[in-house]
């Protein structure tokens, strides 16, 4: 009868230590899965920066670039980005002095928001590093709830951002 209640008392203590662990785990994984979420959204809007001071650039390189360019010489001019257009822009008579400087404000901008890349590419480094330190402790503590984590973790990096 001894045994029986003593092991009884060890399955429940055992149990509330257990449970006891699983409000830590989820304030933690709040905390990673908001972090995710700012850093993903973040590089999708400087994605959509780029992007956007790029499509304006091209729109008007498009409308002055000679329309009897080989279609290829064309696409391969109207694809170029950044550095190799800088570069070609004080010899290139058809564009404007606007368009021209349309393609050295989105060159400019390129060359900013990519380093601010550098900066958020850390910032994912830490948080793959912190999410994989918090699996391995709930794996630790609590295996059966590891699968439930890392969905919620990996759905964070998938959520779709708000549109700015």
């Amino acid at each position: 009868m001894k045994t029986i209640s003593l092991a009884v008392f060890c399955a429940l203590l055992f149990a509330g230590c257990r449970n006891s662990s699983i409000p830590e785990f989820e304030e933690q994984a709040s905390q990673l899965e908001q972090r995710i979420r700012k850093a993903v959204c973040d590089k999708a809007g400087m994605q959509r920066q780029i992007d956007s001071v790029w499509a304006i650039a091209v729109t008007a390189m498009d409308q002055e670039v000679p329309k009897d360019l080989e279609p290829g010489t064309r696409a391969n001019f109207l694809s170029l980005k950044a550095e190799h257009l800088i570069k070609m822009l004080p010899e290139y008579k058809p564009l404007t002095p606007e368009t021209k400087q349309l393609i050295t404000q989105a060159a400019s901008l390129d060359s900013v928001v990519t380093l601010q890349f550098g900066v958020l590419l850390k910032e994912f480094n830490a948080w793959e590093t912190e999410m994989k330190n918090f699996l391995q402790r709930v794996e630790a503590k609590a295996p059966e709830l590891r699968i439930k984590y890392l969905n919620r973790l990996q759905m964070a990096q998938n959520e779709p951002c708000p549109v700015r």
